[in-house]
């Protein structure tokens, strides 16, 4: 009997730590997980267990804004207004005119008055975000305006126009020395989009955003490679010696403008909107690759051109649904991931994270810092 209990005590520490040495090695993966809490050690092995289980790999797709980075920025002179970091991106160009007056050259004036430029661009930018606001009548009712649909990602596409790719890309290499990815990075998650590179998968960010944009976010000096230490979406280098690579092999879809050269050969962007992550689906009712069912058609045209299953999916909002919805209704074992969803307003959301279909599937991910 005594031996009994003795062989139960050595296989039971045994075990114990045997476990604790599986945690520390699944923490090397994802450095920024906390592997003292056994729910977060839970989480971690499920996700190698989903990519046990593809040995082929297949599709991830990530959602950026509220997915991958924080949607809730202070806006420059307004801390108490928040915004993307898009959005705040366009308010800070706007007050450092004076140091880079190359910046948003579209928005100038006749007359050249830096002042009179930076209003144009928050006035746009505000716009844009729904943040302008007008008389619905004599009284003092207001009402907000606002575009919508089409009309919106054209405008953010174009928001660079006239801008060369270097002087995008060296704006915003000064811009992220206020707003620094490591204040704003989702690490357990960006550590996911690490850990799908790293074992084989197609990783894509499908996004509203601008995608050169994004590109020089994480790839520029101080941007999210370097200063949280990864070497995710390398080939999205939106320079002028890179462009080339990066128009072939950078994987981020979003609302961006064309490019084109000048008798320079500068790289310039146009007012054209880019609609080449739809090409093969675009139709009357959907022209851009958000809004509705958008990230659904871009994630569609990217399974043709692959030739691979769409396996993974992370976002958190109701612009993610249709994407979100199309995988999991799909026979890959797939796996979604539910990023602090604003269930009180993502309805659609909401309905999806409680279905049947999201059974075993789906992981709500609540605190994605």
């Amino acid at each position: 009997m005594r031996k009994k209990i003795i062989f139960s005590m050595i296989f039971a520490a045994f075990a114990l730590l045997t476990e604790a040495a599986n945690a520390e090695n699944i923490c090397k993966l994802y450095p920024h997980w906390d592997c003292s809490k056994s729910d977060q050690v839970a989480t971690l092995n499920k996700f190698e267990d989903f990519i046990a289980k593809h040995p082929q790999k297949g599709l991830a797709a990530f959602d950026w804004d509220g997915t991958l980075y924080d949607e809730h920025i202070p806006l420059p002179g307004k801390p108490e207004e928040t915004r993307s970091c898009q959005s705040v991106w366009h308010y800070w160009a706007a007050n450092h005119l004076s140091k880079y007056p190359y910046l948003f050259p579209s928005f100038k004036t006749g007359q050249g008055n830096l002042n009179e430029q930076a209003n144009n661009i928050k006035r746009q930018d505000d716009y844009i975000e729904g943040q302008v606001f007008q008389p619905a009548s004599s009284t003092d009712n207001t009402w907000k305006l606002f575009p919508m649909g089409y009309d919106k990602v054209a405008q953010i596409a174009s928001f660079e126009a006239g801008m060369s790719l270097d002087q995008m890309r060296f704006g915003i290499t000064q811009y992220i020395k206020d707003y620094s990815p490591t204040r704003y990075g989702f690490t357990k998650m960006l550590d996911l989009v690490q850990r799908f590179s790293d074992t084989g998968f197609t990783v894509w960010i499908v996004t509203g955003s601008n995608p050169y944009y994004l590109g020089n976010l994480i790839t520029a000096p101080g941007g999210v490679n370097a200063s949280l230490n990864y070497h995710i979406m390398t080939a999205c280098v939106p320079s002028q010696k890179n462009f080339p690579n990066f128009s072939k092999n950078c994987f981020i879809s979003g609302n961006g403008a064309k490019v084109w050269q000048d008798k320079n050969g500068t790289y310039k962007f146009s007012a054209v909107y880019d609609d080449r992550f739809l090409k093969e689906e675009i139709n009357e009712n959907q022209r851009s690759s958000v809004g509705n069912y958008g990230k659904e058609l871009v994630l569609r045209q990217l399974i043709k051109r692959f030739h691979k299953p769409l396996v993974f999916y992370a976002g958190n909002s109701d612009g993610d649904y249709f994407a979100m919805k199309m995988l999991l209704e799909q026979n890959t074992d797939p796996m979604g991931i539910f990023v602090q969803p604003d269930l009180s307003h993502s309805t659609k959301f909401k309905d999806l994270l409680l279905s049947k279909v999201c059974k075993d599937r789906c992981i709500n991910m609540e605190q994605p810092e």
